[in-house]
């Protein structure tokens, strides 16, 4: 049969951007917790310390890709996905408002702790990633100072680039400025 036409695919349908990975499960994963804003994924009796501490990756555009190469092996992290829409402009609205990202890693800090049976976890080290149109979100945690020093790295996947100013095809530069990287640079130093 014909492939279907890419635009009658779901806009999360990863076929849509040529990308398809073999799905391995969800490993001691166990399935998704919804968020406020997005959903994570907390392994069962690993990753957490005793003092509630844990390792926590935050993706951008993506989630069941994510899901499919990282829940099956077995690493002591916290996985949070945010799949906004599509275009950097739909996450550069759902991180808009200036505590966006803390109020995201405070309700994975929430499930974390719920899922544990703790009173408190907390993330002591966080890792930023994001796919193609996911730097919309990027942009705006590097943006923001206090946010971006709660970044340890930051992984970008096909996701340096410009947009594309209001609807037509002129590129929209400086998004991504170099001071956002500077930023970044001086909070890992420091």
């Amino acid at each position: 049969a014909p492939p279907r036409a890419l635009e009658d695919l779901p806009a999360d349908d990863e076929r849509a951007a040529g990308c398809h990975f073999a799905d391995h499960g969800f490993g001691d994963y166990g399935a998704w917790r919804h968020l406020p804003l997005g959903r994570a994924l907390v392994p069962a009796g690993r990753a957490v310390t005793e003092d509630g501490s844990f390792r926590l990756l935050v993706h951008f555009h993506g989630a069941e890709p994510v899901r499919k190469q990282l829940a099956p092996e077995g690493f002591a992290l916290v996985i949070a996905a945010v799949d906004a829409g599509v275009g950097s402009r739909a996450y550069e609205r759902a991180l808009a408002e200036p505590d966006a990202f803390d109020r995201l890693v405070a309700s994975v800090e929430a499930e974390v702790a719920a899922a544990n049976g703790l009173p408190r976890a907390h993330a002591r080290s966080i890792v930023v990633s994001s796919w193609s149109a996911g730097y919309g979100a990027v942009a705006q945690i590097l943006a923001r100072p206090a946010a971006a020093r709660r970044v340890d790295a930051l992984v970008l996947l096909d996701s340096l680039y410009a947009g594309y100013a209001n609807v037509s095809h002129a590129l929209e530069h400086g998004q991504l400025a170099a001071t956002h990287f500077q930023r970044l640079d001086h909070a890992a130093t420091h």
